[in-house]
């Protein structure tokens, strides 16, 4: 938003729109943005309701020659204009008052450039309501300047975008463009922000595209608010490819740790898994995995990847650093990364620690496992023993597991003892395990073979 004090050409005050920081997530994700009411078609003026044909102001007329400014009441605007940059707004507003009370000597055009300093107090003091009162009083003026009106008419769109009233917002805007053949990127911005909150993607798109296109035409670099606002329209329609590509602008020209890891959350969602886990690994080595979710994906992308033991080591560090909770589940994961890498010794003491820190049957039975494809027999025994103790679901596959770890300790009732409890819980069920059956046998067989 800028208010414009015309003399002579020259600029007294411009201060920034306010532009609303759009933040895309994704369930990796990207944003669940805010949502917004809609306010009437109307434009409010001290308590009434004024109605502007905007056809009329879309071919408002003006003259080349600037209007006159008396050098008393430029003097008056002159010191307003001091005290705001000395941010004394309120000795800025007491002598704007005193100036108004005497209106009758003020030219039309004086008065709009007095409304003008006035708009803009309100607007810093945010009593919007007012400020746009304010300037809707310089667009009714007989006298004015091209600049002042165009000016006037995009201060409005912007007030009306912060108070939203967003069809308002979208007409002056609409004015607006209209008035001025080359607007600049920042003004597209604020369209697509309009249609944003109307819902009005395609529109918005179309409006971001064009000022992200007039940046680069420029040779400049396009705003990054344009581009994550047209980001999370894409994402809205679904258009997850042109999300990828908008990321990967932002990542060439405004490198941050969030749009690495939206683009890896883009990827997975495209099923590009080889591009995701390259894109969470470069974010890892330049340390911008900061939280749990972060760091159990990049670890579950090496397993996928066959890659344990760079699994293994991300996961013993981030819960070192406790970045990663101390669970259950997440011990068990480490210690399947460490025994799928061949650490056999590793995974034991992670899948202890998980196992201790479990309630059911299954971590115990994996933890025997563990100890099986080590050799340990004995400590196999025992732990399949307490997945029975736990109630482990699966009784065939335990009893045949226990019963192995019994025919590696050459005790053979034990052994047989367990097969018969596997064989007939095979065929308790309505449909038996045909494959489970026979591997049961085979190590009968066995089990006979070397007991003899």
């Amino acid at each position: 938003m800028k208010a414009v004090l015309t003399v002579h050409k020259k600029k007294f005050i411009n201060f920034p729109c306010r532009t609303v920081f759009i933040f895309c997530c994704f369930s990796f994700l990207f944003l669940n943005l805010l949502a917004y009411g809609f306010f009437p078609a109307a434009v409010f003026a001290d308590d009434k309701q004024v109605a502007f044909d905007f056809k009329l102001l879309k071919e408002r007329k003006f003259s080349r020659n600037t209007p006159l400014i008396s050098q008393s009441v430029l003097a008056k605007m002159t010191e307003i204009q001091k005290q705001i940059n000395d941010q004394n707004n309120q000795k800025a507003d007491e002598i704007l008052k005193a100036v108004l009370v005497e209106s009758k000597n003020l030219s039309a055009y004086e008065k709009a450039q007095l409304f003008n300093l006035k708009a803009y107090l309100n607007y810093s003091a945010a009593n919007y309501s007012q400020a746009i009162s304010d300037y809707q009083k310089i667009l009714q003026a007989e006298e004015l300047t091209a600049s002042l009106f165009n000016d006037t008419l995009y201060a409005l769109a912007q007030l009306y975008y912060l108070t939203d009233s967003l069809d308002n917002s979208l007409s002056f805007m609409d004015v607006w463009l209209a008035r001025n053949p080359k607007p600049g990127a920042l003004a597209f911005e604020l369209l697509g922000q309009i249609y944003y909150r109307q819902g009005k993607f395609s529109e918005g798109i179309a409006a971001l595209e064009k000022g992200i296109h007039l940046s680069r035409e420029q040779n400049k670099i396009p705003a990054e608010n344009s581009y994550r606002l047209l980001m999370a329209m894409l994402y809205e329609k679904k258009n997850i490819p042109e999300v990828e590509k908008v990321l990967k602008h932002l990542l060439l020209e405004y490198p941050k740790r969030e749009y690495w890891i939206q683009l890896a959350a883009i990827y997975g969602l495209q099923n590009k898994y080889k591009q995701q886990l390259a894109t969470l690994d470069l974010a890892y080595l330049q340390n911008f995995l900061e939280t749990e979710n972060e760091y159990l994906s990049l670890a579950h992308l090496y397993l996928s990847a066959a890659v344990p033991f760079k699994a293994a080591k991300l996961l013993d560090d981030a819960l070192k650093q406790e970045i990663v909770a101390d669970t259950a589940q997440n011990r068990s994961l480490l210690a399947n990364a460490w025994s799928l890498a061949r650490e056999l010794d590793e995974a034991i003491v992670e899948m202890e620690k998980a196992a201790a820190l479990s309630e059911d049957g299954d971590l115990y039975f994996r933890l025997g496992q563990i100890y099986l494809s080590a050799g340990r027999y004995q400590l196999a025994a025992q732990t399949f023993n307490s997945a029975l103790k736990k109630e482990y679901k699966n009784q065939t596959q335990l009893y045949t597991y226990l019963a192995i770890s019994y025919v590696q300790l050459k005790d053979w009732a034990q052994a047989q003892a367990a097969f018969d409890k596997a064989r007939g819980s095979v065929n308790e069920k309505a449909e038996p395990d045909v494959a489970t059956l026979a591997l049961i046998e085979q190590w009968l067989l066995y089990m006979r073979q070397m007991s003899k």
